[in-house]
């Protein structure tokens, strides 16, 4: 069963990215679930300009969902079977393929509208028997 982690208190999707990836996931085959592309050319902008190194593509229309990619780190919105290690959800929103991944990690922002999204999908996952850990950013 996927093990699922909610990260809560955060400034910025950025923020939680940097404060987990290099810790504990930097060598795990890594999909960054993002909603549009315009977010995901974002969130891979800053991973090429933070202090560690995390090689990473962006899920294209030219990229099918069985290509074999030496990055770590895929970003975009569609379940690719070689990065089944984990899921990171930036986008706010339900990934609705979680369940096919090892480890789900959802970043949660410090507003109220991203708060009650997130209780949301926090209430379905325990209602369908998952057990999540709660993880407060500001700790």
């Amino acid at each position: 069963m996927t093990q699922i982690d909610f990260i809560y208190n955060l400034d910025s999707y950025e923020e939680g990215l940097f404060l987990i990836l290099d810790k504990q996931y930097k060598n795990q085959k890594t999909l960054i679930f993002c909603d549009n592309e315009k977010k995901s050319y974002e969130f891979s902008d800053s991973l090429w300009k933070c202090p560690g190194f995390y090689p990473n593509i962006i899920m294209s229309e030219q990229l099918s969902s069985d290509d074999e990619l030496s990055e770590n780190f895929l970003i975009g919105n569609q379940f690719n079977k070689n990065f089944d290690e984990l899921v990171i959800n930036v986008s706010g929103q339900e990934c609705i393929f979680f369940s096919r991944y090892e480890k789900s990690v959802e970043l949660v922002l410090k507003s109220d509208n991203e708060k009650s999204n997130a209780r949301e999908r926090l209430k379905k996952y325990r209602d369908c028997g998952y057990e999540v850990k709660l993880i407060d950013a500001t700790n």
